[in-house]
């Protein structure tokens, strides 16, 4: 038995001493420890690492295309370089370090990071002679942080929005303040990127191009810093008659390691109300209304007044998929300049696509339910469409529209 112990130890010696014996080219012997400094490191947007090691002996002439990284566990002994360049890591450049038998390595990736590379790996260092290699005791980990750009972070803002919520034009009875509705811009990873970054570490900030335009921007609550909004702080189509206001947004976010994405956007905030007037096909009189009243269909097109309203071929390309909603009411101004529900006139828009477009309003009907009424409804009566159309991902709504047809009922002309 004690001779069987002697024999495996002294088998074990001779490995050792084997592996460590000259490698096939001559006067270049494997040296006798290979260890790595380095425990880990992170590819930055594509950009070279370092990887610190030593070797003893401290005289041991290191070439740099003797020495690469190898995945940990997997071993190559003839292919190791061949299978090794499979994963996109390359030593370029070699240098001595500050302590004896240090080294610096300088390694590059040619990793695509376009796209998401979340894994860690471990690596070995591996020194290469002739028909053998030494590989390091020890490994250490590279994460690949997946590239900080456009590519993988979707800025989003609202293409069309209204500078006014719906509530606001609700409440028909009370001269309400006007209430502004917000314009969220927000950065979110593209998927499959939101488990591989840390959005704690990455701050944004959205400002104003021109700060003497009447709007605010402020950090959402809620938003982990990476929303804002830009709402209105006055009625901004009280003496303008243009369409839209176009604000300018900077945008700016920035990663732990210093990297930046700047963008400038523009967002374009439409009013919310669009009134079409009576006009002959919508007056009545007293004498066309009497008797048994009135019960008529007519039909609308719509789609030109939702174009100005922001509901436009820009916004449906990029919000085509976004929620939206269409409801409808009316209400009367009396004769004596008070309000009330108006149940004589109502819009039905007759929706049935799943997809909001100005051609889904092209035949909408207002239908007039004056019939067997026996007291005339003097005034100006408002027949009103709703659309909202909601952003995808916070739920606010990037659209407000309001259209209304007025009719009037007024009295028989006095005759001489």
């Amino acid at each position: 038995m004690m001779k069987k112990v002697i024999f495996l130890i002294s088998l074990f010696v001779c490995c050792c001493v084997i592996t460590s014996c000259d490698d096939g080219t001559p006067g270049v012997p494997l040296p006798a420890s290979l260890t790595l400094l380095s425990e880990e490191a992170t590819i930055n947007n594509g950009e070279s690492f370092e990887v610190r090691f030593r070797v003893t002996p401290a005289d041991y002439p290191v070439d740099v295309k003797r020495v690469f990284l190898n995945l940990a566990n997997r071993v190559f002994m003839d292919e190791s370089y061949a299978e090794i360049k499979d994963y996109h890591y390359e030593i370029t450049k070699l240098e001595k370090g500050e302590t004896e038998g240090e080294w610096i390595a300088k390694v590059t990736s040619d990793l695509d990071l376009s796209k998401p590379y979340g894994e860690s790996f471990n690596l070995y260092l591996e020194l290469s002679g002739g028909r053998r290699s030494m590989i390091s005791g020890n490994s250490m980990k590279i994460e690949n942080y997946p590239l900080f750009s456009e590519h993988n972070i979707r800025i989003c803002w609202p293409r069309s929005q209204s500078y006014m919520t719906l509530e606001t034009h609700l409440d028909k009875e009370e001269n309400k303040i006007a209430e502004f509705a917000s314009a969220y811009v927000y950065a979110r990873p593209v998927e499959p990127m939101t488990s591989y970054y840390n959005w704690e570490e990455v701050t944004m900030e959205v400002t104003l191009e021109d700060p003497t335009l009447p709007f605010v921007v402020t950090e959402t609550e809620g938003g982990n810093g990476l929303m804002f909004q830009v709402t209105p702080t006055e009625d901004i189509f009280e003496n303008i008659y243009q369409d839209y206001i176009p604000v300018k947004v900077n945008i700016k976010l920035t990663d732990k390691y210093g990297n930046v994405i700047i963008r400038q956007e523009e967002i374009k905030f439409y009013r919310s109300v669009f009134i079409l007037p009576a006009g002959e096909r919508f007056t009545f009189t007293e004498s066309q209304v009497k008797g048994d009243g009135m019960f008529e269909i007519y039909t609308l097109d719509l789609s030109s007044i939702a174009l100005r309203l922001g509901l436009n071929p820009e916004f449906i390309e990029v919000h085509k998929r976004s929620a939206f909603s269409t409801s409808n009411h009316s209400w009367i101004v009396k004769e004596d300049g008070t309000t009330g529900e108006g149940l004589f006139f109502h819009i039905d828009p007759m929706l049935d696509k799943d997809i909001i477009e100005p051609d889904a309003l092209k035949e909408v009907e207002v239908v007039n339910v004056l019939a067997y009424n026996h007291l005339i409804p003097f005034g100006t009566h408002y027949a009103a469409l709703y659309v909202i159309v909601l952003d995808p991902y916070t739920r606010a709504p990037m659209l407000n529209l309001d259209i209304r047809q007025e009719v009037k009922i007024v009295k028989d002309p006095i005759v001489d």
